[in-house]
């Protein structure tokens, strides 16, 4: 019976044992994917291009959009409509624009830092409202001297009364293209440079717009492409583009310096990067959530103008006190604007504006890498379906990827249209 128990057994075992084995079907990989662009409703009218934006995010996964109305390209030079321009969006992608804060002058290179108390937006004056209110037409591409910083917060809906934060500046300064926010710490919310007494230094200003205790940094010469980052509580490491004044003939080399006490002090320049005759400009500086450092640029390895142009990379594993040796990407294409984030699972990702031959239709182009991957092959965002310039990034509290960019419409009176829109990435799946 015992043998006849056994045979049955190897009878129901059989066919499954003997079934041929079928592989898994491979799991397809997909790239990245950027939603289509959805133009931000502005409330008045047609949509319109807000220029010197900025692009934050909030705790509850909203979003704010900072800058300047639409450029009008009208003789004798282009001039700005709208001085002031905020827009919140919800996590749908719903705008809603904001009103402006009560002041009356020039708001010149808005910038903004989100808090758990509100959305504190910065901005420069220049010397000329001083003396006179600002004109009615407001040119587009002034770079005037600095007279000062004002500072608002918009909270439970409304503005608080603008403050003059910076009034020891005088004529002598310049604004540099220099300020940058960071994330975590009270302590500093934004950089800038200029010039004082011959030297190029860069002040620091809190949530507050208060720079009391904050000591201004001589960096020697002239700080360009500032990056400023919190990796921890009273850590501050800030980035920058400078010649190396120990080197002949060098052009705009990466540093870094680093302070340990919320900016009362700082460390010596540590240099990234040597540029040499091949410049470096557009540097950033990220932190990813595994606590490491990025620094990214742009490298013009052709020397020329409109040349070829690289990416530059650098990882920093002890909060900035040392990098690793630079890796560089050859993109062979002309770009600009590289702007950049730190997502989840230690992933960086890149966006930056080609530059095309025709110079009217303008493409965006998107990376990313860890610290130990090579870069993904880039693609064309929207691929040829969409033109679009000045790209600006940011990540929520949840990790999305949100780009902020300035989408064609097409072309008025033979000058292009734009209106500025956003655009979410959908990351795609590895292949197995």
């Amino acid at each position: 019976m015992r043998l006849l128990s056994c045979l049955a057994l190897l009878a129901i075992a059989a066919p499954s044992a003997l079934r041929p084995q079928v592989a898994a079907p491979a799991r397809k990989c997909t790239a990245p994917e950027w939603t289509s662009p959805r133009l931000l409703d502005l409330g008045a009218g047609s949509p319109f291009e807000i220029s010197d934006a900025r692009i934050e995010s909030g705790a509850r996964g909203e979003l704010y959009v900072v800058g300047r109305g639409p450029v009008i390209e009208a003789p004798p030079v282009p001039y700005l409509e709208v001085p002031f321009v905020a827009v919140k969006l919800d996590r749908e992608g719903k705008a809603q624009r904001l009103s402006r804060p009560p002041f009356e002058g020039e708001f010149f290179s808005p910038r903004v830092t989100v808090a758990d108390d509100g959305l504190h937006v910065f901005w420069a004056e220049p010397d000329s409202t001083a003396a006179a209110p600002a004109p009615r037409q407001r040119y587009a591409y002034d770079l005037p001297a600095i007279r000062g910083i004002w500072t608002s917060t918009y909270r439970d809906g409304a503005w608080s009364t603008p403050r003059f934060v910076m009034a020891r500046f005088q004529s002598a300064w310049r604004f540099s293209q220099g300020w940058a926010r960071h994330d975590w710490s009270p302590d500093v919310a934004l950089a800038f440079a200029g010039l004082s007494r011959s030297r190029w230094t860069v002040s620091f200003l809190n949530l507050e717009g208060t720079p009391s205790g904050i000591s201004d940094v001589d960096v020697g010469s002239i700080p360009l492409y500032m990056a400023l980052v919190s990796p921890g509580p009273s850590q501050l490491v800030l980035g920058y583009i400078s010649n190396d004044r120990t080197i002949p003939n060098d052009r705009n080399s990466v540093f870094a310096i680093r302070s340990t006490d919320g900016g009362r002090s700082w460390s010596a320049p540590v240099r990234i990067a040597l540029s040499g005759q091949q410049p470096a400009s557009d540097v950033a500086i990220v932190q990813s959530p595994d606590a490491m450092l990025h620094a990214v640029w742009e490298r013009n390895t052709s020397g020329e103008t409109f040349g070829a142009q690289s990416i530059g990379h650098s990882v920093s594993r002890d909060l900035g006190k040392s990098w690793s040796p630079p890796e560089y990407w050859d993109t062979g294409e002309t770009f600009m604007n590289l702007k950049v984030v730190a997502g989840m699972g230690g992933r960086i990702h890149v966006v930056y504006q080609a530059l095309l031959p025709d110079g009217i239709r303008p493409a965006l182009v998107y990376t990313s890498r860890s610290a130990t991957s090579q870069w993904q092959k880039p693609v064309r965002i929207f691929g040829d379906t969409v033109s679009a310039r000045a790209p600006e990034l940011a990540i929520t509290a949840s990790g999305d990827v949100v780009l902020l960019l300035s989408k064609l419409l097409g072309m008025d009176g033979g000058l292009p249209k734009f209106a500025s829109a956003v655009s979410y990435l959908h990351a795609g799946t590895a292949c197995k």
